[in-house]
This record gives C-alpha cells, structure tokens and sequence, in this order.
C-alpha cells in the first residue's frame, strides 16, 4: 500500500523508501535474491534523486544482504561506498555503524587485524557521540574477537565492560 500511495502522490523519495523497506523485509525473511531486486530498484530511484543520505543508507542494507549471502568482497565494496557518502555527509551517527558492518565482513573472513580496527574505529565513534548502546555492543564484538583468537582474559575484559555498560542503561540484552 505504500508503494501504491507513493505513486499516487507522486512522490519517487516515497517509492524509494517503499522499496527500500521491501528490501529488507525480504532480507529479514532470509531472501537476499529478492532482498537484492527491491533494494537495486530503491538504489535507481534515490541516485535519480540524487539523495546521497538515501543512497548511503540503502548502500549500508545492500552490504548487509550481500554479508547474508557471504559474499563478501561485494559486501565490503559496498560498505566503503556507504561509508565514504556518510563520511561526506558528515553523518557521524551512522557511520560507526557502517564501520562495525566492515569489522564483521573482515571477522567472517578471519582477518582478525582488520576486523579489530575497524571495530576500534566505531568504538570510538559512538563513545565520541556518548552512544553507550553502541559501545557496548561494540566491546562485547571486540571480547568475542579476542576470545576467537584465544585471547580470554583480553576477551572477558571487553565482555565485563560490555556487560557494565549494558547494565548502566538498562539493556537486558
């Protein structure tokens, strides 16, 4: 009904976003074929816009398909295009996010020096931006890297850390 309304109203940013959100309905269902179809159709639309945030946050959804499906030298491809437009954005709410979706490309690949920089990088993102729910989350990514590696006492100090932060704001997990 979105999309229709979209349409209806003449409103291609609208279209867009309803594609978009089919997008990842169909990702969240686990159908990146489909995921894909919806999400390249929303990518045309904002590039005619020339809607650089759109564009962005599509790219960041377009790299998590592709890490689904493990590809991921497609998924990295994309995350750097969705990680320089925030980058020129000046988008620094999101771009620890796109740098966290990198540390975990680079962890599925078990290139573990990568994978532990770029989650530093998006640890001090959102501690920059007092995100505790993100730096949490990003001391439990870097615990589990270092117990991974075998790193354990490393790893229960980014896990304790985790935990103190989660508990702080109230986020059971």
């Amino acid at each position: 009904k979105t999309r229709d309304l979209a349409q209806q109203l003449n409103w291609p940013n609208g279209l867009a976003l309803a594609n978009t959100d089919f997008g990842m309905n169909y990702y969240a269902q686990s159908n990146q074929a489909k995921a894909l179809e919806y999400e390249e159709k929303a990518l045309e639309q904002f590039n005619a816009l020339k809607n650089k945030s759109g564009i962005s946050a599509l790219l960041a959804d377009i790299g998590l398909v592709y890490l689904a499906a493990g590809n991921y030298t497609k998924a990295l491809d994309i995350d750097f295009q969705a990680l320089k437009i925030k980058e020129e954005l000046g988008d620094h709410k999101n771009i620890p996010v796109i740098l966290e979706n990198i540390g975990t490309i680079y962890f599925e690949q078990k290139n573990y020096t990568k994978t532990a920089e770029y989650y530093s990088r998006a640890l001090k993102e959102y501690q920059a931006l007092g995100n505790k729910r993100g730096i949490a989350r990003c001391l439990g990514n870097l615990g589990m890297l270092e117990d991974t590696k075998g790193n354990y006492v490393q790893a229960l100090q980014y896990l304790l850390h985790g935990l103190n932060t989660n508990t702080e704001i109230g986020n059971k997990m």
